[in-house]
């Protein structure tokens, strides 16, 4: 394995510039390189499994490591491991099937209902473009058209889902556990401007899946795609951030080698050239040699005024957010209002000035609670009072 080398030091620059606090060890990087690069000398591989216990691992480096045995067939590995991880990838698969089968009445219910679908996320590259690598995912994520959007989330209602709205989207529940999320957008950072969703859904093909079809994206925009959402998520944590989404960038470029100028032309397309290139960035950082179009397409390193405005959003400590959201009723919603207006402001839209804000405040906060008009607004906000008082009444008795 690489002594740590400049790329090294500039890989940690970058997460101090972009992520504040966050932080990843020394094994994960070591794990996400040798998942890249294969190394056929048996020298890289002792030295990283020399800093790795298995029992003391966290789950999502346990993960890593079954998608890394997988690739690999076992070869390198120590043998008391391989039991381990090869249960572990196993209960993934199951856990992935058992997902699709939760979803599977919705998808129908969506078909019979003449709403196009796409699947998109994790359950696009588990079944279909990558379907033999299992995927750590919560619930599967659905795309459908922004004018049928609330008829799809009104049939999972019926279905016996409950829904949970967001600005882009429904996290439909099941028992407390998620089962789909529901969009009317692929990227949720383009949640002001016109979105060519169904450009998107052109451009890729149809999976099939025990009787049901539906849309997937193309592997350029799955590569997009996983680059934008994952590199959201990676900004987003307190301490250290998943490595998971390069390992989807690898396989997605194995096995259908994606353009990176054409990934370049969509991000722009998309309203999300911005966010690529910070995930390039990243990228170029941990595997320097792997995508050199795509580093080529990104250009120069996006200025640090755009990187600061994102890190704007991680200014409140993760203890804080949670003391916040686990607080009175009043703070709990000055919280969660603050929190959507920075969220929008620096992660969303980072050149728009104040005016365009208040513009479309009113739009986005109808999107966000997923109603039609500002006439519902009293009455949803009546609701979600409503709604936190029980809460907090449950959490105190």
């Amino acid at each position: 394995m690489p002594e740590r080398n400049d790329r090294t030091t500039e890989l940690s620059r970058l997460l101090r510039a972009l992520c504040g606090k966050m932080r990843l060890r020394r094994k994960e990087i070591d794990l996400i390189r040798l998942y890249a690069d294969l190394p056929e000398d048996d020298a890289p591989w002792e030295a990283f499994f020399r800093s790795v216990d298995v029992a003391r691992e966290d789950y999502a480096f346990c993960c890593m490591l079954a998608r890394l045995m997988q690739r690999t067939g076992g070869e390198h590995f120590p043998k008391e491991m391989l039991p381990l991880l090869s249960g572990l990838r196993k209960k993934l698969g199951v856990k992935n099937l058992l997902a699709f089968r939760d979803v599977s009445g919705l998808l129908s219910k969506l078909s019979d209902a003449g709403i196009p679908v796409m699947m998109i996320k994790g359950g696009s590259l588990r079944f279909a473009l990558l379907p033999d690598v299992p995927q750590r995912m919560s619930d599967i994520d659905l795309v459908v058209p922004e004018e049928r959007y609330r008829e799809a989330v009104r049939l999972a209602e019926e279905a016996g889902l409950t829904a949970d709205p967001s600005m882009h989207s429904a996290d439909m529940r099941r028992e407390g556990h998620g089962c789909a999320d529901i969009h009317y957008r692929v990227f949720k950072e383009n949640i002001r401007r016109p979105e060519p969703t169904d450009v998107i859904a052109k451009r890729g093909g149809t999976a099939d899946r025990g009787g049901i079809s539906f849309a997937v994206p193309s592997p350029e925009d799955a590569f997009l795609l996983t680059m934008v959402n994952a590199f959201g998520n990676f900004m987003t944590a307190s301490t250290k951030g998943p490595v998971s989404w390069i390992a989807d960038c690898v396989d997605l470029a194995d096995r259908y080698d994606p353009d990176g100028e054409l990934i370049a032309a969509h991000a722009k397309e998309y309203g999300v050239f911005t966010q690529f290139c910070l995930a390039a960035q990243l990228l170029r950082c941990f595997l320097p040699d792997r995508f050199p179009a795509l580093y080529a397409a990104a250009g120069a390193p996006v200025p640090a005024r755009a990187a600061r405005r994102i890190r704007a959003y991680l200014r409140l400590p993760k203890k804080t957010r949670e003391e916040l959201a686990d607080g009175p009723v009043a703070r709990r919603f000055i919280y969660r209002a603050r929190s959507f207006m920075v969220s929008y402001r620096c992660m969303y839209h980072l050149s728009d000035p104040p005016a365009v804000l208040l513009r479309d405040l009113p739009g986005m906060i109808l999107s966000w609670r997923g109603i039609g008009s500002m006439t519902e607004l009293p009455r949803e906000i009546a609701r979600t009072v409503r709604r936190w008082r029980e809460q907090s009444a449950a959490e105190r008795s």
